[in-house]
């Protein structure tokens, strides 16, 4: 059996753990790897102990015509790459030689949260709205991977 590539790998994961956010306009996790090994995930979502919009109606962005990438301050979710970077600091793994795998394109916010902890590269799936690349972190590099993979996870295998 080949093995598959660590990108691929990576992609995998996400396609598991964004399962877990409790956003209900997009589900977005990371996955941070020091050496080919993940070492930390996140994903989306409001903060820990908040109630957890149920419906579209229930979003505070929805309701207000919001669109992805406006008004990064409204947002009631902390973002997957933040979760994930948080996990990092203060880690033996902090400012190591760090690259990500994100299922959306990470906004500047996030970026700059990964570049700070020692991540220099971002792979990601889907692109996010409005981004630009202007104002990445020195030496910080986002790279497009279309992931078309479908995982079928069958329980009790």
């Amino acid at each position: 059996m080949m093995r598959t590539d660590w990108v691929t790998y990576g992609f995998r994961l996400c396609s598991v753990i964004r399962m877990q956010s409790t956003c209900v306009r997009r589900k977005v996790s990371c996955v941070v790897f020091h050496r080919n090994r993940p070492i930390a995930t996140g994903f989306n979502g409001v903060r820990s102990g908040e109630p957890h919009p149920q419906t579209l109606a229930d979003c505070v962005r929805h309701r207000n015509g919001i669109l992805p990438g406006q008004q990064p301050n409204t947002a009631c979710c902390i973002h997957a790459e933040q979760n994930a970077s948080d996990l990092v600091r203060n880690t033996p793994w902090m400012g190591a030689d760090l690259w990500a795998v994100s299922w959306t394109e990470p906004c500047e916010a996030c970026c700059i949260a990964l570049a700070s902890v020692g991540v220099t590269k971002v792979y990601y799936h889907e692109p996010y709205p409005k981004q630009d690349r202007a104002k990445l972190p020195v030496g910080f590099s986002l790279i497009h991977h279309p992931y078309n993979e479908v995982l079928i996870i069958e329980a009790g295998k």
